[in-house]
Parts: structure tokens; C-alpha cells; sequence
């Protein structure tokens, strides 16, 4: 009699179950280290963004300030204005760059010292007074895009 060789049907449901219980297991970790991978992106971003409005300000001799286009929603979209006028905030605005996000999951936030709805950058490094943080969250994790007084950013994982 001649041997047959293959796998059969328990074997095989055997084999399929094992291999859906890996994936399942696998998962959660892939959805989480996708959010991570998401707000590590953002924060990138946003730090380019302020060295950006800081290289400006410096190399061309301009005031410049970062604000969101919606008050107090840096979630969105942010703008780079250059200011003609260094005492006049609300007016004499020139739009230089904006940035957009469609990812409605993620939030940030600016806790600023000097100023709520803002940040300025000044030509002059001894004006500056930029200092405050980025708060970037979603689904129940957090990092931190924290800024100098001189506009430098430093990054700070929240637990």
C-alpha cells in the first residue's frame, strides 16, 4: 500500500488557529506603535517649524510669529506670519508659510509663558522670548516639544 503524505483538515485548523491567535496578539502592539509612530511625526514636524520661523527671524532680519489659524487650535493648521510693525501684533501681518494636518486624532496644545495664542521670534537672540511647550497627544499618549527662551527645541516624553 502506498503512503500518503500532506497534512489533514485538524491539522490544519490546528495550524490556523495558532496563527490567528499570534495575530491577535500582534495587533495591539501594531495600533500602538502606530500612534506612537504619529505623534513622534508630529513633534518632528512641529520642531521644524519653529527652527524654521527662528532661521527666518534670524538670517533675515525679520520679526516673525507662529500662531495657529484658529484660536488656540494648533491641532490644524499653523501659520508663519512675518510682522512689519514690532509693536503691532493684531495688525500689519504678512503671511510667509502654513502648515495643515487633516489627522483629527491628534492634538496639540501651547502652553506658552509670555504669550497664549503666539510665538514670537526676534531677530535679535537677547528679544527673544519664545519659551514655552508643545503638548502632542493621542489616544492616551503624550509628548512634549519644549522651547527655550532663545526658540530651541527640545523634545520630552510624557508618561
Amino acid at each position: 500500500m502506498k503512503k500518503l503524505y500532506g497534512i489533514n483538515l485538524i491539522e490544519l485548523m490546528i495550524v490556523i488557529g495558532i496563527v490567528s491567535i499570534l495575530l491577535l496578539a500582534g495587533s495591539g502592539l501594531f495600533h500602538e506603535t502606530v500612534n506612537k509612530t504619529k505623534i513622534e511625526t508630529r513633534v518632528d514636524e512641529l520642531a521644524t517649524i519653529v527652527q524654521t520661523a527662528r532661521t527666518i527671524a534670524i538670517s533675515q532680519g525679520k520679526t516673525m510669529m507662529l500662531k495657529p489659524l484658529r484660536q488656540n487650535d494648533w491641532s490644524s493648521t499653523i501659520q508663519l506670519l512675518e510682522l512689519s510693525n514690532q509693536h503691532a501684533i493684531k495688525d500689519n501681518l504678512t503671511l510667509h508659510h502654513q502648515w495643515q494636518w487633516n489627522d483629527k486624532n491628534i492634538q496639540v496644545y501651547w502652553k506658552g509663558f509670555t504669550a497664549k495664542n503666539y510665538i514670537l521670534f526676534h531677530p535679535q537672540l537677547n528679544k527673544n522670548a519664545a519659551n514655552g511647550y508643545f503638548t502632542v497627544s493621542a489616544n492616551n499618549m503624550s509628548e512634549k516639544l519644549i522651547l527655550n527662551r532663545l526658540g530651541r527645541p527640545r523634545t520630552e516624553h510624557i508618561e
